[in-house]
């Protein structure tokens, strides 16, 4: 069983002072600065003593629409960040038994909680048992959202989804326990995947095709273009499996909300599971405020920072994936959170034929819909980005489109409506000369 999260990291918060406004000419200086009075208002923020966004924007009339822009967002990724565990609330040995387990050996840890190997002693079978963090359990809306996960993981029964055996509580001590899954999660895959193609140059070696059996071990590094053709057609049945599962949880209103590689398991027999329903939620059950969402920032889509989101986030979590499956890259790959929100909410991610020439044109183009930054223009649920995966795998004509070139550009000049109006005003001047 892989490891389900990993463990929070703490930022250092460096506040300087605000430059004057004679420096915001220079685009470099003008996100240095709005980069620190944004982490001047998480800093206040987390001191309980932070204004409302406009009020603080009103204090930085130059940057005011952009603050007003990237708070927001910067808000909800701060709000969702796990807390760093208090040693004093963590234990500091594995515990040998919880309730009908036996534990064997800790797997991982993250914000809501840490995952062990572990044998159910009733019936002598090996589980991964999740237990509640004890440095959150005091905390009654997190607890709540741990029984949220495990009553919604728990009606899930699907070929593709890890199911949930039992959920129980001892003590202080809240608990499910799931199938252990012997393999890898593919974020482990795609390591070994850029691992090879670094070291073999530019090789389609791919521990999916092999794990399905699709191409075999000295077969697996070869740049031959039938071979490359079958790994991508092993990588769109993967998808498919994983949109056949969100299509499962969605008719049942449970959204997973954290679809991304490391939530996907692939076993020693090929078979794609979907891990970890730690932020599902049920769609007739309201837990959580508005912007107070969990997860990974990178995989988030466009709307959640705007607080607002469907089943259709969940399409573009995997659309994420499996671009960054078929390209070796991350369609955003900001390390700063403030260019991680920008680049996510207005910015497009470099075209993956551009990455990978031998990819499919059909293929990118079933991506690119299922991560397009308006939901509308995704896949309208995930039984149909299934349906046109298993289409481009049996050679058909895929349903997606792809845009046209005056389409591409006014969305660009949607999003760049500044720039766009400038480059407007110059070639009208242009014309007039």
């Amino acid at each position: 069983m892989k490891q389900h999260g990993r463990n929070a990291t703490q930022e250092t918060l460096i506040v300087t002072e605000e430059k004057p406004a004679s420096h915001l000419d220079s685009s470099s200086d003008s996100e240095d600065i709005v980069d620190r009075i944004a982490q001047d208002f998480l800093r206040q923020r987390r001191l309980g003593n932070a204004p409302s966004i406009d009020e603080f924007a009103e204090q930085h009339p130059q940057i005011s629409e952009r603050l007003k822009a990237v708070l927001p967002a910067l808000m909800i990724i701060e709000d969702v960040r796990p807390a760093a565990p208090s040693n004093a609330a963590e234990p500091r040995s594995i515990p040998q038994q919880i309730g009908d387990y036996r534990v064997i050996r800790k797997l991982g840890q993250g914000g809501m909680g840490v995952v062990y190997e572990a044998e159910q002693v009733a019936l002598g079978r090996r589980v991964a048992l999740k237990v509640l963090s004890a440095g959150v359990f005091k905390d009654a809306k997190l607890r709540e959202r741990f029984q949220l996960e495990a009553r919604s993981a728990a009606k899930l029964h699907h070929t593709n989804i890890v199911p949930v055996f039992d959920v129980g509580h001892e003590g202080d001590t809240s608990y499910y326990a799931m199938q252990f899954i012997e393999g890898r999660g593919l974020d482990l895959v795609l390591e070994e995947l850029i691992r090879l193609r670094e070291e073999e140059g530019d090789s389609s070696a791919s521990a999916i095709s092999t794990l399905r059996g699709e191409i075999s071990d000295h077969e697996s590094g070869s740049t031959d273009p039938k071979r490359r053709q079958v790994f991508f057609k092993s990588v769109a049945r993967l998808g498919a499996d994983v949109a056949d599962a969100l299509s499962y949880a969605h008719d049942r209103n449970i959204v997973h909300r954290d679809v991304k590689p490391s939530n996907l398991l692939l076993d020693n027999s090929g078979v794609i599971w979907l891990a970890d329903f730690g932020l599902a939620k049920a769609e007739d059950i309201e837990l959580t405020a508005t912007g107070d969402f969990v997860g990974t920032a990178r995989y988030m889509s466009p709307e959640r920072f705007q607080g607002k989101g469907d089943h259709r986030v969940d399409i573009y979590g995997l659309g994420m994936t499996l671009y960054e499956i078929v390209t070796g890259c991350k369609a955003f790959d900001a390390a700063d959170r403030l260019q991680l929100v920008e680049q996510i909410s207005s910015s497009e991610p470099r075209r993956p034929r551009t990455i990978d020439r031998h990819l499919p044109l059909d293929l990118e183009t079933i991506i690119l819909k299922a991560m397009d930054k308006e939901p509308r223009r995704r896949y309208s649920d995930a039984k149909a980005l299934a349906a046109d995966l298993r289409r481009f795998c049996d050679d058909q004509t895929i349903a997606a489109r792809r845009p046209s070139p005056v389409e591409r550009l006014w969305r660009w000049t949607r999003r760049n409506r500044a720039l766009a109006a400038a480059i407007f005003l110059m070639q009208s001047r242009i014309a007039v000369l």
